[in-house]
């Protein structure tokens, strides 16, 4: 931009390190070697034949997307803001005996989502991401099964209300320390690190677009689906999606570390 001094004074401010250091010069030469890449890689997209969205962009963007996109969409398509926006009512309908003891239920999850990101940062580099996400997903699907064993268990008066209740709160409090470390955290590390830098702000803005709007399908549709196939087959529904999930991601999501 003919003011070479500004991207050494900015990063070096961003790391709180002198200017002139030798930290600074390496992260600039890398820096530098990226964006020498992407042009390269630009120019070598602008030569290869294609139509449609996806011209101009690496060959492999429309892989990365399906992916990255899939993720963000699955995230939410297993019901994880149902879980979060109705938690008290979810607590409620499944049995639990009052409503101060919903709300402390409530909070009970919500506590756990706070550790289980925690746990998610701490073995996010150990463990990699495509455990995660594939553990993560399998503990979510056995909870939302759980999930749906102690409405349907309470609907067919096979258990006592107290017991149901009591699955109800185990459910849901295993289904957020399963999801946080793994589906909670990872489709947005996941989504920074599988695009070309030419294509990561599309692929980055589309997939976040799909989170939003499976956010707010779910959300809207929860209370209907249950009065359409009652809780225990909302739950069963969602548990089938987050299996279908585990198949698609297990067979195409690679590990980015």
């Amino acid at each position: 931009n003919g003011r070479p001094e500004e991207p050494a004074r900015a990063l070096a401010m961003l790391r709180d390190l002198p200017p002139g250091s030798e930290a600074v010069g390496r992260e600039l030469d890398a820096l530098r070697r990226d964006a020498a890449q992407e042009a390269e890689d630009r120019a070598r997209a602008a030569l290869t034949p294609s139509r449609g969205p996806c011209a101009g962009r690496a060959p492999g963007f429309p892989r990365a997307l399906l992916v990255g996109g899939g993720l963000q969409l699955l995230q939410q398509l297993v019901g994880i803001n149902t879980v979060m926006y109705f938690s008290a009512t979810i607590l409620r309908m499944g049995g639990l005996g009052s409503d101060a003891a919903a709300i402390w239920g409530a909070a009970a999850v919500a506590l756990t989502n706070v550790g289980g990101a925690a746990v998610g940062v701490r073995l996010v580099e150990s463990s990699g991401r495509r455990p995660l996400v594939l553990g993560s997903l399998a503990v979510v699907v056995a909870a939302l099964a759980l999930l749906a064993a102690s409405f349907h268990l309470q609907q067919a008066g096979l258990a006592p209300k107290a017991l149901a209740g009591g699955m109800t709160l185990t459910a849901l409090v295993a289904y957020i320390a399963g999801f946080s470390p793994g589906m909670g955290t990872m489709p947005w590390t996941i989504n920074s690190e599988i695009y070309a830098m030419q294509d990561r702000s599309l692929g980055t803005a589309v997939s976040s677009a799909l989170n939003w709007t499976g956010n707010l399908a779910i959300s809207m549709t929860f209370l209907t689906i249950c009065e359409a196939i009652t809780p225990a087959g909302a739950f069963v529904l969602y548990a089938a999606v987050g299996l279908v999930g585990f198949v698609f991601l297990y067979r195409m999501l690679p590990e980015t570390k």
